[in-house]
């Protein structure tokens, strides 16, 4: 699908673009935890969203053939599978690299994907009060050289459209509370928080519902 002059956006198979793809992953997601994994961790995750049905996997090329942006989306519930397939490659990605036991955020998440796996976490407490099927937009990166080029936007437009092809109503997406730029990002892509951090690095819920729907609970109280 063409959405730019230079710029289309395609489906992401494991035969091609999947090493570009791992790469621009590793590039805009710097700093962040699973990108401590490693490539090969990086490649395993993006292999599991072409692999399940019912995902969007979509890299955004621009005039060169380069990939310079990617994104996933799944259904609402997606992660425990998630992790308990990817369990195994976790484990040995953190036998080799012991110093991630110093990382703080490591601990966070850790306990997290326990909660996911044992069913004590779900993807979106509030995805009961939003009309369903709803989606999780899992990942949306841009690589760091191409930001501000409306690559992002390309890719949101083309998250929404693909989550309506598989008739859903609603979407739903993570982020950390003082993440100030991503915030600012999906709230102009017409997103709604619908949760409240209680202190500064929490992980906030947003929303966006998809052709009128309305939400069925959302007060004021919910959002922050």
């Amino acid at each position: 699908m063409q959405l730019t002059k230079n710029l289309t956006v395609v489906p992401v198979t494991e035969d091609d673009m999947l090493d570009d793809v791992a790469e621009l992953h590793l590039d805009a997601f710097a700093g962040h935890l699973n990108t401590l994994l490693g490539r090969g961790y990086i490649r395993a995750f993006v292999k599991w969203f072409i692999r399940n049905k019912g995902t969007i996997v979509i890299a955004a090329i621009d005039e060169n053939q380069k990939v310079v942006g990617y994104a996933l989306g799944a259904p609402v519930g997606y992660s425990t599978r998630l992790n308990r397939d990817l369990c195994w490659n976790v484990a040995v990605r953190i036998l080799t690299r012991p110093w991630l036991i110093f990382n703080a955020r490591f601990w966070i998440v850790l306990v997290e994907r326990i909660k996911s796996l044992i069913g004590l976490r779900q993807d979106a407490p509030q995805a009961s009060e939003l009309p369903g099927p709803s989606m999780s937009l899992v990942a949306i990166g841009v690589a760091s050289a191409q930001r501000r080029n409306k690559i992002g936007q390309c890719l949101m437009h083309a998250i929404e459209g693909g989550a309506r092809d598989f008739q859903m109503r609603s979407l739903v997406l993570s982020v950390y509370e003082n993440a100030t730029a991503a915030r600012r990002f999906y709230e102009q892509c017409g997103w709604r928080p619908c949760s409240r951090a209680t202190k500064n690095g929490d992980v906030l819920k947003y929303y966006r519902l998809l052709d009128g729907m309305q939400c069925v609970a959302l007060s004021s109280e919910d959002v922050h």
